[in-house]
């Protein structure tokens, strides 16, 4: 009788074992459902690993969709739209800084480098003056490659944003100190070579860097650490730009895709056009026109690269629109340029259809205007249902493709194991008590 009580009692004790690790364990697998819902929720939906992941985010300055609108209709005619514009994901974009309802460059640059808002003119610091973190900067720390490619000099408000860390955006020799003793960035073309001394310039070549100073010997050069220094300060504009001298914005984004491309690890690239905004600034639609035909065409480029080659994230979009461009009417033919006419020919045809748009501004700054944003390889969950985001939701994204999700993913997966181990633990220490209470009351 005693030995069909104690088996009883061992399978009682076994089954209250069983139910106690699958109630702790059904707890522990819930937490980490909902954690990864919640994390479906917020980031980007990416593969298992974060090797390889590269990101290219192009930035038109001043670029507002009146101004791509000009552009295209220049360029392909009023019945078609540019290749960025048939992405299947696009959305509209608040610009606002911290301190304004229109944002600069700084403020802008920053927001989509960090996910921050700060005042405007200032490059990647908050507005209690302290660093904030940028995606180039975590691109360092996952061990990938980064570029920068811009036609405003490097040490401008937008590209300055993604390398420095400083107060004000005018001051162009502490950018420049930062850029040369602390970004460590792979692929630097621009312009803005006033703006570093002879010293600095030697720094970099001890540190590896191959100074580049015009468009033959971007186009030949095989090394993979560069500074590109095209112009005294700004690159010229497009209709000034000498193409035996001055490389195109979608020269140095061939070039840096190139190498850029030859780390396993990945990259991260930044390519502004940033000389839309300085034809918005003086009202010329002539320079507003140009600067975003070109810009389009260095999208094509990065469009191309990034469906020809997996685990390649590529956002397009605007720090502010420049101007309070509206076109108001045209007289436009069907003649727009074409491959089968020269140079020349398409630059004549660019310039007459130009002159055939008549359009009106309201400011010589900056306003507060939406910006467009399109998007390849963006699997955002919820995003698609919204029309308009944060600029500084741009940051979210791109840090979110890179890590968060497989770190967060890997947290929760401890936290499981960890929940396992416990269960067992606890379980073990009550069976003991339970036996060791029920042995004392069997010999009582």
């Amino acid at each position: 009788m005693e030995i069909h009580t104690n088996n009883k009692l061992k399978q009682n004790l076994i089954s209250i074992f069983f139910i106690l690790i699958l109630i702790h364990l059904s707890f522990s697998i819930k937490g980490y459902n909902f954690k990864s819902q919640e994390l479906i929720t917020k980031d980007l939906k990416c593969s298992s690993s974060i090797r390889g992941k590269s990101i290219i985010l192009m930035i038109g300055d001043g670029m507002g969709f009146e101004q791509l609108k000009l552009a295209r209709w220049v360029e392909i005619g009023k019945d078609d739209r540019f290749s960025m514009e048939k992405l299947p994901f696009h959305l509209n974009v608040t610009t606002n800084s911290s301190d304004n309802l229109i944002t600069d460059s700084a403020a802008a640059a920053t927001a989509m480098a960090t996910g921050n808002k700060t005042n405007n003119g200032m490059l990647a610091i908050s507005p209690l003056l302290e660093p904030l973190e940028t995606i180039l900067e975590i691109a360092h720390q996952l061990g990938k490659s980064t570029g920068i490619i811009t036609t405003t000099a490097l040490t401008h408000a937008t590209p300055a944003a993604f390398m420095t860390h400083v107060k004000s955006r005018y001051n162009t020799s502490e950018i420049s100190r930062q850029i040369v003793e602390n970004s460590n960035v792979s692929i630097l073309l621009g312009g803005g070579k006033d703006y570093f001394s002879a010293s600095q310039l030697l720094q970099l070549e001890m540190k590896g860097y191959h100074l580049l100073e015009n468009r033959s010997q971007l186009i030949s050069t095989n090394y993979s650490n560069l500074i590109g220094l095209f112009a005294p300060t700004h690159l010229p504009y497009e209709i000034e730009r000498n193409p035996e001298i001055s490389p195109s914005l979608s020269d140095m984004t061939i070039k840096a895709l190139e190498i850029l491309s030859q780390d396993p690890e990945g990259f991260f690239l930044l390519v502004e056009g940033g000389r839309i905004d300085h034809g918005g600034h003086k009202n010329n639609k002539t320079n507003v026109a140009l600067e975003t035909i070109e810009f389009h065409y260095a999208v094509n480029t990065a469009i191309s690269y990034s469906k020809t080659n997996g685990n390649v994230l590529l956002l397009i979009t605007s720090d502010h629109e420049t101007g309070g461009l509206t076109i108001l009417n045209d007289t436009l033919t069907n003649n727009i340029p074409t491959s089968n006419k020269n140079a020349e020919e398409n630059r004549l045809i660019r310039i007459e259809r130009i002159n055939n748009i008549s359009v009106s501004w309201t400011t010589t700054c900056h306003t507060n205007q939406d910006v467009p944003f399109f998007g390849y390889r963006t699997d955002f969950y919820g995003l698609n249902n919204l029309s308009i985001i944060d600029n500084t939701e741009l940051f979210n994204i791109m840090k979110a493709y890179f890590s968060i999700t497989l770190v967060n993913d890997s947290n929760s997966l401890i936290e499981l194991i960890i929940g396992v181990v416990i269960a067992g633990f606890t379980t073990t220490i009550f069976v003991i008590i339970y036996l060791w209470k029920k042995k004392k009351k069997l010999r009582g």
